[in-house]
C-alpha cells in the first residue's frame, strides 16, 4: 500500500501536506511490514485533523484501530484532543472510545481517583452497572443478556453514569464504589 492509496482507502483526502509528512510514510510502512489491514470506510477525517492526529497520538497501532472503527474516525472531527489523549493513555486493543462521554476517562479527577490498569481490565470488562442518583451510587448486575434486544454494553452505560457522577460532584464515590464491587 502507497500514501496515496492509504489515506483514500481511510477517507482523507490526500493533500500535499499529508503526503509531504513523513509520519505518514511511517504508518504506511508500518502497515505493510506488520500486515494490518486497513478497511475502507464511509467516514469523511478532515486532511487537517488527520494531520493534527498523527503528529501528536503516540502510536501507529492506535491510528490503525481509529480509522477502522467507523464512530471513532467520524469522531476525530469533532473530538480530536480527547481522542488522542484517550489513546495516547489507553492500550486501543483493551479500550475503545465510545463517544463524548468517554472523555471521562481522561478527566483529571478521574485519573486522580482510578489507574490505567483498573479501566482497562475492570472498567471495560464488567458487566455490572454503575447507576448515579441525586445523593448516592450504586453498582447493579446488568439485567439483560447479550441476545435481548435491550442489551447495551455496560460500558457505555458506565462512561455516561461516571460523567453525571462528575457533574453531581460524586465521581470520586462512584469510583470508589465500582471499584469496591466490579
Amino acid at each position: 500500500m502507497e500514501k496515496k492509496e492509504f489515506l483514500n482507502v481511510a477517507g482523507i483526502a490526500p493533500t500535499k501536506e499529508l503526503l509531504d509528512n513523513p509520519k505518514i510514510k511511517q504508518i504506511v510502512d508500518f502497515v505493510n511490514k506488520h500486515g494490518f489491514i486497513l478497511y475502507d470506510t464511509d467516514a469523511y477525517i478532515k486532511p487537517e485533523v488527520f494531520n493534527t492526529l498523527i503528529d501528536y497520538i503516540h502510536s501507529a497501532e492506535a491510528i490503525i484501530q481509529i480509522l477502522n472503527r467507523e464512530s471513532e474516525a467520524t469522531s476525530l472531527n469533532t473530538h480530536l484532543d480527547s481522542i488522542i489523549k484517550f489513546y495516547n493513555l489507553y492500550d486501543p486493543y483493551k479500550v475503545q472510545w465510545l463517544g463524548k462521554d468517554t472523555a471521562i476517562l481522561v478527566d483529571e479527577e478521574y485519573l486522580k481517583n482510578s489507574t490505567k490498569e483498573w479501566t482497562e481490565n475492570v472498567l471495560f470488562k464488567s458487566n455490572k452497572i454503575i447507576f448515579v442518583g441525586q445523593k448516592r451510587v450504586t453498582i447493579r448486575e446488568n439485567r439483560y443478556s447479550k441476545d435481548e434486544p435491550k442489551y447495551i454494553e455496560p460500558i457505555e452505560l458506565n462512561v455516561t453514569a461516571l460523567r453525571v457522577a462528575k457533574e453531581r460532584g460524586m465521581l470520586k464515590q462512584a469510583i470508589l464504589q465500582a471499584t469496591e464491587t466490579m
